[in-house]
């Protein structure tokens, strides 16, 4: 891979998250106690075991929850799969820095659900009437990775440090863990969570990222909630309005800078982690995390698995709620146009008023005289070839894929395929697929309405009783709430629960309220499907009006930054 004529420096940030395990706005994150210092558990004879390290490579492997609560066993067992990946792609032997949640601490850091865990009755009644069930199912262990070091911006430094001393051919950051939202004047400059609260935004983190050398490529992989804010690392201190950095870096990303990823579950079950480096990973190695054989793809029929294609697999085949993103977006949104600009009208001349008298409006047709027919006819005829040149979205699909690379064209015809879109309008029909899908999740979430309700009402009432007899239940630690959770205590509480059937019809409408919640979320689905096909018409419009308005300069730069994406994940020695 070749980029600036320069060795390469890749930085692979992936973050895992969900719909709903980043931190909720507003809400402060736990903080727990500093890591311990733990001796790193590695036998003498480690060191001889080892082969050569190959020095062309650099690789971090980051990330994990914010606090115990946040560090769900997906997150670590993402690692696991990278580092299988890895193995696979014969990277075994890279340098790698693994920063992850407490690092070696012997707390229990990493929460989990198993489902042999067995709640009694009782305690799900107070949670759900009384209480709350958040984390009611959930156990805790500490985790497995045998970390290099915490997830703190302290090793973080260490790191980037080290690198920028001891500079190698390609660096790999991959991070694993949650984010947040960007704040209402800069919704671009979006978090990164690490671990007992602290956090890393864009443009901290691209000061990092500028101690490295300017010949060093640095690509990103980034996974989190509101990750799409992190394709801003190509612009100066990560602002766009900045212009470009100076630096070669490119990245992927799970989603825009204003929507939730999907990801990271306390859920024990492999075969259940559906989240954006899942399936990016799988496409470069082909192998999925539980060990089923995954089509490489190869849409440009070079012979290998680029990052561009992984990203493209994920597009196509992932069933998220996520709207993957990459750099060379960022680029296009920044430096083209989807339309022709509308051309500015001359300004009239104006009395002292501001007002177009007559007498101006005459003199001005005197001074240009009455135009020729024919120099009429050829203005109308470069106007219109003028406008021919700009591609929209509303272009008819076959010229758009005519000026589509490889891989958009693959993303293309395979998600018309999936969600049925025909005609030569693609973009409409997307657009018309989109409000039916949207207006089918109304509908599920008005019928939801009629459970919920329900629940509630039964929630009123079974509470108010409970909190009149038992008063005590406003502290979950009074003794008195202690003896409701034994044979004779309970006795009494079932009885008054389950009195005219409430209880029964308690759990009946949270069980219709979750199947037509469930029903409203796959059309999400769809509908994020569509949304990633609009996307990807727009970048396709964008990188073909590029010419049109950018100069050679900003032209060189995106060729350079594309390349970058096009990059491979491979071994690279010392020597090389």
């Amino acid at each position: 891979m070749s980029f600036f004529n320069f060795s390469s420096v890749v930085c692979v940030a992936a973050f895992a998250f969900p719909a709903l395990a980043c931190p909720p706005d507003g809400e402060p994150v736990d903080k727990v106690a500093p890591p311990e210092k733990v001796e790193k558990k590695e036998e003498a004879s480690d060191a001889a075991k080892k082969p050569e390290k190959l020095n062309g490579l650099r690789i971090l492997i980051a990330g994990g929850g914010y606090s115990p609560r946040g560090n769900q066993i997906s997150l670590e067992s993402n690692v696991k799969y990278f580092r299988r990946v890895m193995e696979m792609l014969g990277l075994e032997n890279a340098e790698t820095r693994t920063l992850f949640a407490d690092g070696r601490d012997k707390g229990r850091d990493l929460q989990y659900a198993d489902p042999a865990f067995g709640i009694p009755e009782m305690n799900r009644i107070l949670a759900e009437l009384v209480g709350s069930t958040r984390g009611l199912g959930h156990q805790y262990r500490s985790n497995e990775l045998n970390a290099d070091g915490p997830s703190l911006l302290a090793e973080f430094d260490r790191w980037f440090d080290a690198t920028a001393k001891n500079v190698g051919k390609e660096a790999l950051i991959y991070f694993t863990g949650h984010g947040g939202k960007g704040d209402k004047k800069t919704p671009d400059n979006t978090t990164a969570h690490l671990w007992n609260g602290q956090k890393v935004k864009v443009r901290d983190f691209v000061k990092r990222l500028d101690k490295l050398p300017k010949e060093m490529p640095v690509t990103l992989v980034m996974v989190q909630c509101y990750s799409g804010g992190y394709a801003n690392v190509i612009f100066k201190d990560g602002d766009p309005k900045k212009g470009m950095s100076d630096h070669a870096r490119a990245g992927f990303f799970a989603t825009v800078q204003d929507r939730v990823a999907a990801g990271c579950t306390p859920d024990i079950q492999e075969k259940n982690y559906k989240e954006y480096s899942t399936s990016f990973w799988e496409a470069l190695c082909g192998e999925s995390r539980i060990g089923d054989p995954v089509e490489k793809p190869d849409f440009d029929k070079d012979g290998s698995t680029s990052y561009a294609e992984a990203h493209a697999h994920v597009i196509l085949t992932s069933d998220t709620i996520d709207i993957p993103i990459k750099t060379s977006g960022a680029f296009l949104r920044k430096f083209s146009k989807s339309a022709q600009p509308k051309p500015e009208k001359p300004q009239k001349k104006s009395d002292s008023n501001g007002t177009v008298t007559k007498a101006c409006e005459e003199e001005a047709k005197s001074e240009e005289g009455e135009k020729p027919k024919e120099e009429t006819e050829v203005k109308k005829q470069d106007e219109k070839e003028s406008k021919e040149d700009w591609l929209t979205v509303e272009s008819k699909f076959g010229k758009i894929l005519e000026v589509a690379s490889p891989i958009d064209r693959a993303v293309l015809e395979g998600l018309s395929k999936q969600l049925g879109l025909k005609g030569e309008n693609r973009a409409k029909s997307a657009r018309d697929l989109t409000k039916k899908l949207e207006d089918g999740r109304k509908a599920f979430a008005e019928k939801k309405k009629k459970p919920d309700e329900e629940r509630k009402r039964i929630k009123t009432k079974l509470s108010g009783q409970i909190r009149k007899r038992w008063p005590e239940v406003g502290n979950p630690y009074h003794p008195t709430v202690r003896k409701l959770l034994h044979s004779k205590g309970s006795k009494e509480l079932l009885e008054l629960v389950n009195k005219d059937g409430e209880w029964g019809k308690y759990k009946k409408a949270k069980g219709e309220s979750a199947e037509l919640e469930k029903k409203r979320f796959e059309l999400e689905r769809k509908k994020v499907k569509c949304m990633r096909f609009q996307r990807v018409l727009e970048n396709i419009a964008l990188e073909a009006n590029l010419h049109l308005v950018a100069d050679e300069k900003t032209l060189k730069r995106y060729r350079e930054l594309c390349e970058l994406e096009a990059g491979t994940l491979q071994a690279i020695p010392p020597e090389a």
